[in-house]
């Protein structure tokens, strides 16, 4: 009896670092898949690699996006930019047209202040980035999403830190607790602890891709996620 209440715990455990993975991935591929609609009217068929944002955003201090622009011609290059982003909606929006003059070789960050007020809906920030075409450089694009979580006590970079490592000790110790509780493991619970290690794996790829901004593998993984728990479910719980 002992051993099972030990073996439900630590199962429990690891189930919650799992939900916590998954809480975070979900929240970070939405906020890229709400930013490829924001402001979409036009859409050049180039991208570039040159915005980095926060993963997260709360009421608790304010942040800034970023706008790398690297020189790849002979002569200064000053095209014209049109930075975009939600100002509490995505109809009121902050907007800023801009000749930013990048010299030979040289690679200039431009930083946008950010706070929870710009918000949309009260969930995310949406960011989207154009630079004008100039001969032989066509016209490029990108973006991304800010997911704001409304608490006051943790900025987003500690909130983040604090679910990670919160997910990494729930699943140490979980995994752990279960493994201890069942020895000497069955055919049964062996067949089931790789099952829950495959699923660690895909919500740990699709958190990554997630975290990185890719959020066509992070969406794919979720869904992967979610039918390796439906097979879970019906092979361990019938």
């Amino acid at each position: 009896m002992k051993s099972l209440q030990k073996s439900t715990r630590g199962l429990l455990l690891y189930i919650l670092g799992l939900l916590i993975m998954a809480y975070l991935a979900i929240g970070s591929v939405w906020a890229d898949l709400e930013a490829i609609q924001f402001d979409a009217a036009i859409i050049p068929k180039a991208t570039f690699d040159g915005l980095r944002c926060p993963i997260l955003l709360t009421k608790a201090a304010d942040d800034v996006f970023a706008v790398y622009l690297e020189n790849g011609k002979d002569t200064v290059d000053d095209r014209p930019i049109r930075v975009t982003y939600t100002e509490g909606s995505v109809i009121f929006i902050h907007e800023h047209t801009e000749r930013i003059p990048v010299e030979v070789g040289e690679t200039k960050r431009v930083e946008y202040p950010i706070t929870w007020l710009d918000a949309a809906w009260g969930r995310f920030i949406l960011v989207k980035v154009y630079i004008f075409a100039d001969y032989p450089f066509p016209a490029s694009y990108t973006n991304c999403g800010i997911w704001m979580i409304p608490i006051s006590f943790l900025n987003g970079y500690q909130l983040l830190v604090t679910l990670l490592a919160s997910s990494a000790a729930l699943l140490l110790g979980g995994g752990y607790t279960w493994v201890r509780a069942k020895q000497p493991l069955n055919h049964e619970d062996t067949q089931f602890s790789r099952a829950m290690l495959a699923q660690l794996f895909m919500l740990g790829v699709s958190l990554a891709f997630a975290l990185l901004g890719n959020w066509l593998v992070g969406g794919l993984s979720l869904l992967v996620s979610l039918l390796l728990s439906l097979t879970i479910l019906n092979r361990f719980w019938r």
